[in-house]
């Protein structure tokens, strides 16, 4: 099984009340979340994760948390992109993962768009064949 490497992803989504409570580490924190390129390190480790065998899910849960604190730090937000389940596969906004098909099946990691709206990362997903309309 693949375990996810990226210290600084481990780090952040387990720190707890009591790690925040010590002024140092809350300052590096938050100055951390506070920059997109850091939270485009981290969409890039857990992608290479997920290409690894990794579970996207608890990988895509520490993802949104530090997208939801990155918002917190300025005017204008980032955001995912999230394929649900059934929706049809595009292509423009997600990657697959080990699939064919034209349906997806699985969100395996969101994909991001920065503050101005442009594409930064797609979405990686797991599809199910689907009838053609």
């Amino acid at each position: 099984m693949y375990r996810h490497s990226c210290a600084n992803c481990r780090r952040i989504c387990r720190l707890s009340a009591v790690d925040l409570l010590h002024p140092d580490s809350l300052l590096t924190f938050l100055v951390q979340c506070g920059q997109f390129s850091r939270l485009s390190r981290c969409w890039e480790a857990c992608a290479r994760a997920v290409f690894h065998g990794a579970p996207g899910g608890p990988l895509a849960a520490c993802l949104r948390r530090l997208l939801e604190l990155y918002n917190l730090s300025g005017d204008a937000p980032a955001a995912p992109i999230e394929p649900r389940p059934g929706d049809r596969y595009d292509y423009t906004l997600s990657d697959r993962i080990d699939s064919d098909g034209n349906t997806v099946r699985e969100l395996l990691l969101p994909g991001l768009r920065n503050a101005g709206g442009k594409l930064m990362h797609k979405a990686l997903v797991r599809l199910a064949p689907g009838r053609e309309t």
